[in-house]
């Protein structure tokens, strides 16, 4: 900026000079400077005004002395471009959460109206973008909901069907935001009402199951008497052995299903051969004396199929199974086992010649205490708790009890088990720990 200024005063005195005029040379030589000066601020103004249309471009020279409040314009710019791009991201990334929880939640502005929800709420509640500002009572038909959200009781828990699923049970609460908002959650309660109905029906069935024999035993404890002769009390001394057998059966059953259920793999110092040919031999001998002649067997075995399990525990399953049929076989049943290999699987099959099972039960038969109740067959006894310690014995092991029955035609249950236990945890620990890793 100096460097014109000067040339203009030097150029407005030289011509002074040429005309003789001292006085109006230098008149002239401050009016050339003042209008160059003019010129050149004004050019810089315009060059700014141009600027700030655009401040996040480099800046010119040409800015004089405009540059440097361009310059701090310039860089709050860049910050507050920054926050927001940070604010934004936070906020995209919050929202990407929301959306990955498994409960609905929609937030509520004045009049009860939608300002936001996630994608569990269209899942599970049915909302869609178009619903934003329209009033969640008139989305969801619900009195009670309604009359919840006019009250504004927050404490209170509503639980009612989805309106979209009346086989979904879900629970509503409210929580009142700082703005004067309200954030309405929403879950799916189905299972865990399942699984409070299913330990109800345990607690019910342990009760009714103990309930008997205990009743039993008290009866007898209450006929004993201090002056009763030895060969009574022999006499009721025996009787009580069966009740009281009953209820030590049922109390290992739960032991041995909860042991079970707590650890869904077998530890490898516990994996061991498991001679199934010898281990099926042993469990028909038991089996010949708990069915007093009453039914035919058949094993046909592999001696050579050795496998990698828990030998204690697959013995457990195998004997259940067979208990089974022999008690719901009628007499003179056949009750047939096979032990085979199948390319890489040793496959265990019993197959029995009894009344059947019909379809509706089949899926429901691993079940605790659940009983297909037939006329003159239950009466042979069973906690109700053998086919679901099948069940996650199998599971251990790395398969499932696969069923087939037809009424009158008799049943086949029987399942595939790999040959290396020790393979399939250590393939199994790999795959947890990648998924861990990840």
């Amino acid at each position: 900026m100096v460097v014109p200024t000067t040339v203009f005063l030097i150029s407005g005195v030289a011509a002074g000079i040429w005309f003789e005029e001292w006085v109006l040379a230098l008149t002239a030589g401050l009016a050339c400077s003042a209008t160059a000066w003019c010129i050149l601020q004004e050019r810089a103004s315009r060059k700014f005004r141009l600027w700030l249309r655009q401040p996040l471009n480099p800046l010119s020279r040409e800015l004089g002395r405009w540059k440097q409040p361009a310059n701090r314009i310039r860089q709050q710019m860049r910050g507050a471009r920054t926050r927001s791009r940070s604010f934004a991201a936070m906020a995209l990334r919050l929202r990407n959460i929301a959306d990955e929880l498994p409960d609905a939640w929609v937030l509520l502005g004045e009049r009860e109206k939608v300002e936001m929800f996630n994608r569990a709420a269209e899942r599970m509640l049915g909302l869609t973008s178009k619903d934003v500002g329209k009033r969640l009572t008139h989305l969801i038909r619900e009195p009670a909901l309604a009359s919840m959200l006019a009250s504004g009781e927050h404490e209170r828990i509503l639980e009612t069907t989805s309106p979209i699923d009346d086989s979904i049970q879900m629970e509503f609460r409210l929580f009142p935001t700082e703005s004067s908002e309200t954030i309405v959650v929403a879950r799916n309660v189905t299972e865990l009402n399942r699984f409070l109905s299913m330990r109800q029906q345990f607690l019910a069935n342990v009760s009714h199951e103990l309930r008997t024999p205990l009743t039993v035993v008290l009866g007898y404890l209450e006929a004993v008497d201090a002056d009763m002769d030895k060969p009574t009390l022999l006499d009721l001394t025996k009787r009580l052995s069966s009740p009281v057998g009953r209820m030590k059966s049922l109390v290992e059953d739960l032991l041995t299903l909860t042991s079970l259920e707590s650890s869904p793999l077998p530890s490898p110092d516990q994996i061991r051969p498991f001679h199934g040919s010898q281990q099926l031999e042993e469990i028909f001998s038991e089996a010949i004396q708990i069915s007093s002649g009453r039914h035919e067997f058949i094993l046909d075995a592999d001696p050579d199929l050795v496998i990698e399990a828990v030998p204690e525990e697959l013995r457990s399953a195998f004997t259940n199974l067979v208990t089974n049929a022999i008690r719901y076989s009628p007499d003179g049943g056949n009750v047939s086992v096979r032990w085979t290999r199948v390319a890489d699987l040793a496959r265990f099959e019993i197959k029995d010649d009894g009344i059947g099972i019909a379809p509706e039960h089949i899926s429901r038969l691993t079940e605790r205490f659940y009983r297909v109740d037939v006329r003159g067959l239950r009466a042979r006894g069973g906690t109700g708790l053998g086919l679901a310690i099948v069940k996650h014995v199998l599971r251990r092991h790395g398969t499932n009890l696969q069923i087939e029955s037809e009424i009158g035609r008799g049943s086949r249950m029987y399942c595939f088990l790999p040959l290396s236990q020790q393979r399939r945890i250590a393939e199994r620990a790999s795959v947890a720990s990648e998924t861990a890793a990840t």
